[in-house]
């Protein structure tokens, strides 16, 4: 009877060893990345190297155990008892490594941050700016502004928008942060993403509890003067910089009523294009709530990223995208590339931020040029130095290099390049007449080039990259020293 009943447990473990060998051989064989397809993207269209390495592993694996446990089967034996408490460890483990996830969220902000599906939002509503940046994003001060720390007084407050405030580098990339780092000033990084001149001039009033002995001011040509235009014509803020001259709002009403400026700029959005190039091969993927809750989940996906920035370079990817489908995407987009450096232009965002034919634009222009000349009186005032920084667009510091291929910029890019110029000697002679100390950052930038550094990324972001960052920096030190003899 016992013998029989150990033959029987016998033939039943081999059946086990040969069912399993042969679906771990199977699966290992089938569930291939070609038949996974579908779940190895991420959002931004790749082809995600974590998941590829987890699908090679397992089938790797399984197809070496399966083919080992069927050729040693006559000599294995399999306990199911053992199996089961096998897997209730496993499920053990995971479950007390998603309780530990779980507990450490709640006592590490930095960890929640990484683990949740919540974003927080980098910016907060105000009623004087319209909106501020918000001290609970990561990077941020408790002020809201981009900096390690808060120093009780500064010698040197930058304030600008997102090219200040370094968007697209890290922090210590800012040219505000390099500038401390160059010149041994302490200086206090002021700009958020979308402040134009009426936001600095605002901002100014909270610098000067910082007793600094200079305060700079970054205006980018770009779109400052679309921002300085919604400021007092969109968010009704700071109306007393409007213009009283009724042929002025007469324009602006006519043109108007064509359109409404800021649903222009959306149509030529371009990270909203880029997204969707990069996501039109991606399928749309659902899944219950609660499992995207799940912390080891977040966990993978906090790993999986860190992974595809370490191995791909993101932006030459998206330069990919966008040069393969930029036919498709002409009212959008146009590539530039030569033997040591290539970029995406948006001349037709850019175009909208400059069109001095606007009369938005030109009141924007106006309104820009008020705000400066109020700062500066409050720097006389106040008895502090006061700088302005001239930023160019990416179209008009690539000039350079169309001038030595040999090329011709299209249509679109010389129209960019000839507002712009105009807009920067409109700006030029009103800072020569009223005194108002500023450095053109154009011919620096350009320099930049010889380097073999390029001060504007790859792709379609139109941010200054850490070499123009750099760049900026280094011209503002020389100024420091030569100008105000700072040491």
């Amino acid at each position: 009877m016992t013998s029989n009943l150990a033959t029987k447990n016998n033939s039943t473990s081999k059946c086990i060893i040969i069912t399993t060998s042969v679906l771990l051989i199977l699966s290992g064989l089938l569930l291939n990345q070609s038949v996974l397809n579908r779940f190895m993207y991420l959002p931004n269209g790749q082809i995600s190297v974590l998941r590829s390495i987890c699908v090679w592993a397992y089938d790797t694996v399984a197809v070496l155990f399966g083919s080992y446990w069927l050729v040693r089967r006559h000599k294995l034996s399999i306990n199911i008892k053992t199996l089961v408490f096998f897997a209730l460890t496993a499920i053990l483990m995971l479950f007390c490594m998603e309780v530990t996830l779980q507990l450490l969220t709640r006592v590490s902000p930095s960890i929640d941050r990484l683990l949740s599906n919540k974003k927080i939002r980098p910016e907060i509503p105000d009623d004087v700016l319209g909106f501020r940046p918000n001290p609970a994003f990561p990077d941020h001060d408790k002020n809201g502004f981009r900096n390690n720390l808060i120093p009780p007084t500064a010698d040197i407050v930058a304030i600008g928008d997102s090219q200040t405030y370094g968007t697209g580098v890290k922090r210590h990339q800012a040219w505000p942060q390099q500038l401390q780092s160059l010149s041994g000033q302490t200086v206090y990084n002021m700009s958020f993403g979308g402040y134009g001149p009426v936001e600095a001039m605002v901002l100014m009033k909270e610098a000067m509890h910082m007793k600094p002995k200079l305060i700079i001011f970054a205006i980018y040509i770009g779109n400052d003067l679309v921002d300085s235009y919604d400021m007092a014509y969109n968010y009704n803020l700071h109306t007393e910089l409007k213009s009283d001259d009724p042929n002025i709002i007469q324009a602006i009403t006519t043109r108007n009523n064509q359109s409404e400026i800021r649903d222009e700029i959306k149509a030529v959005t371009p990270w909203k294009r880029n997204r969707q190039i990069q996501m039109q091969r991606v399928p749309k993927k659902r899944g219950p709530s609660t499992i995207k809750t799940l912390k080891l989940l977040r966990l993978f996906f906090a790993l999986e990223i860190a992974l595809q920035e370490t191995v791909t370079d993101q932006r030459e990817y998206r330069w990919t995208c966008i040069n393969n489908s930029v036919q498709e995407n002409a009212d959008m987009f146009e590539t530039f590339e030569s033997d040591d450096f290539k970029t995406v232009f948006t001349p037709y965002y850019h175009f909208c931020g400059v069109n001095i034919q606007d009369p938005r634009i030109n009141e924007g222009l106006a309104i820009s040029l008020k705000a400066i000349k109020k700062m500066k009186e409050t720097a006389q005032k106040q008895s502090f130095d006061y700088l302005v920084i001239l930023i160019p667009t990416k179209e008009s510091t690539f000039k350079k290099l169309y001038t030595e291929q040999g090329l011709q910029p299209s249509k679109s890019i010389q129209q960019i390049i000839d507002y712009e110029t105009e807009i920067r000697h409109q700006i030029e002679a009103f800072f020569l007449q009223h005194q108002i100390s500023y450095i053109n950052l154009l011919p620096s930038l350009k320099e930049c080039f010889e380097t073999v550094k390029q001060p504007y990324f790859v792709d379609a972001d139109g941010h200054l990259s850490p070499a123009g960052h750099e760049m900026t920096a280094k011209v503002i030190l020389e100024y420091l020293k030569q100008e105000l003899d700072y040491q």
